[in-house]
């Protein structure tokens, strides 16, 4: 089943790619063609979800990432292949505790926690989606009132490092007007979004871009598809 679920679009700044609420955009403000930029790209995504204070459905989460990976929608990535970057399933690895202790902008939490030295040895194709519990909504996504997620990166000991802000949105248009049954179900739709993004643009816009990256141009449309046995709701992409 599609369903519309938030509009998407890529933000002014480079450094972000934002996914906005659901704001009534029409699709026609995106389009092709994608274009590849010459930047890298996460072929086999190591995936880390860090969760920061009472972030929901952390085992569920766990389980979405790992399922994502093996799924039919994740293996059409292959039609972004170039450059010699080969795309095959994402790899769920570990998921950790954030911290806020050194900020709760997102790129903080991760820096925190690599600092810490709990992570070890950083693959190059690392993601790091940073998942905020709902006390966190006012402070980290300007209130769930301009977008629902982005995915961005920063350069960590001379290396690159992409990660994604997955506020908690619930209560907001984010997740609002949505005809599956939980909040969960929107939640991976948008996740799912960032981490398309975030695979095939993880320095944006650097890597597969056009107007709008390959989830902006299917903004809106979320379908169930099964990966490793779990059913998700994830979203379309180009």
């Amino acid at each position: 089943m599609i369903a519309n679920i938030l509009s998407l679009t890529l933000a002014a700044q480079a450094v972000l790619a934002f996914a906005p609420v659901n704001d009534g955009h029409n699709k026609a403000a995106y389009g092709g063609p994608l274009v590849y930029g010459g930047g890298r790209l996460l072929p086999n995504a190591k995936i880390y979800p860090v969760y920061v204070g009472n972030a929901r459905d952390q085992a569920k989460t766990n389980a979405f990432y790992a399922s994502i990976g093996g799924s039919t929608h994740y293996s059409m990535l292959t039609e972004y292949n170039t450059n010699g970057y080969q795309f095959g399933p994402s790899q769920f690895v570990k998921s950790f505790t954030g911290s806020v202790s050194g900020g709760t902008d997102p790129a903080a939490v991760v820096k925190t926690l690599l600092a810490s030295g709990v992570v070890g040895p950083i693959p190059a194709d690392a993601y790091f989606p940073v998942h905020y519990g709902p006390e966190y909504d006012a402070t980290v996504a300007s209130s769930c009132s301009s977008y629902c997620a982005y995915h961005a990166s920063f350069t960590y000991n001379g290396q690159k490092v992409a990660y994604a802000m997955m506020p908690d949105c619930s209560a907001t248009t984010c997740h609002n007007g949505y005809p599956g049954p939980t909040q969960f179900d929107s939640m991976t739709c948008i996740a799912a979004h960032e981490l398309l993004e975030a695979v095939t643009d993880p320095d944006p816009t650097s890597g597969w871009n056009g107007n709008g990256e390959i989830g902006d141009i299917c903004y809106g449309q979320c379908g169930g598809v099964v990966g490793k046995g779990v059913t998700v709701l994830l979203h379309v992409q180009l």
